[in-house]
């Protein structure tokens, strides 16, 4: 009976840890596929010429990057936030060429997709803020 009393605990409370981690691991990877899809929203051909169109969403992505500075996820909170700089400038200021366009939306999904997360905030279970 001691035994069974051992396991249920130590089952409770490695499961109630592994529930938190995930739930921090599903929430930094919901917020960088909403990230990922406005940039693929943006376009650049369109009646305008070759500008960048479809950009409502972009304001978004500091408030992207004010979510994850708030879950602990400081580097990649910069990171969302210079992808939304380099899309404003471009905006503000076309370049003449547009292969600056396309290197940008091109870096700018490898920059999201392979955004840093914060290991010691994930895994520590007392840091818990969905």
């Amino acid at each position: 009976m001691g035994d069974f009393v051992i396991n249920l605990v130590m089952s409770l409370v490695t499961g109630g840890y592994m529930g938190i981690v995930v739930s921090k691991a599903v929430a930094f990877s919901n917020i960088k596929k909403e990230a990922l899809r406005i940039v693929r929203t943006v376009d650049t051909i369109g009646p305008k010429g070759y500008v960048f169109h479809k950009t409502d969403d972009l304001g978004t992505l500091v408030l992207i990057s004010s979510e994850l500075r708030g879950l602990k996820h400081p580097e990649a909170a910069d990171v969302v936030h210079s992808v939304y700089i380099q899309f404003k400038k471009e905006i503000d200021f076309p370049s003449v060429d547009s292969s600056i366009r396309g290197a940008i939306l091109k870096n700018s999904q490898v920059k999201i997709r392979t955004l840093p997360v914060n290991k010691k905030t994930l895994f520590n279970p007392f840091e818990f803020s969905l």
